[in-house]
């Protein structure tokens, strides 16, 4: 799913975009970064560091980008507890997989636009 998204995001006009397998991976990535970071997609099922705690990490972290980088879930259907748990912890929206590149694209336009 991460090559998926990242491919349609460069065909989209993107060009910094970070991927990691987990929360984990993508803390340390996001620290080691010089640019801003405008949009963080997430799922909630990562192993060991899931997308909520990932999220409850990047809200405490000391790098200003990413505390104010808007934040998307994904989830099933079945997780919408969980997806809700993200809104309230400060993630903008959520994604229902199985997602399509339309429903990506609207969201990510409708989390970019909102203030």
């Amino acid at each position: 799913m991460r090559v998926l998204i990242k491919k349609f995001l460069k065909l989209s006009g993107y060009s910094n975009i970070i991927q990691a397998k987990d929360g984990e991976e993508a803390l340390g990535q996001i620290e080691e970064t010089k640019h801003k970071i405008d949009i963080i997609i997430s799922d909630l099922n990562m192993s060991p560091m899931g997308g909520l705690n990932f999220l409850k990490n990047l809200k405490t972290s000391t790098h200003q980008s990413a505390k104010d980088a808007k934040f998307l879930i994904m989830s099933s259907a079945s997780e919408m507890d969980k997806a809700q748990k993200a809104i309230e912890l400060g993630a903008y929206d959520y994604l229902v997989k199985p997602i399509s590149k339309d429903s990506l694209s609207e969201k990510i336009l409708s989390t970019m636009t909102k203030l």
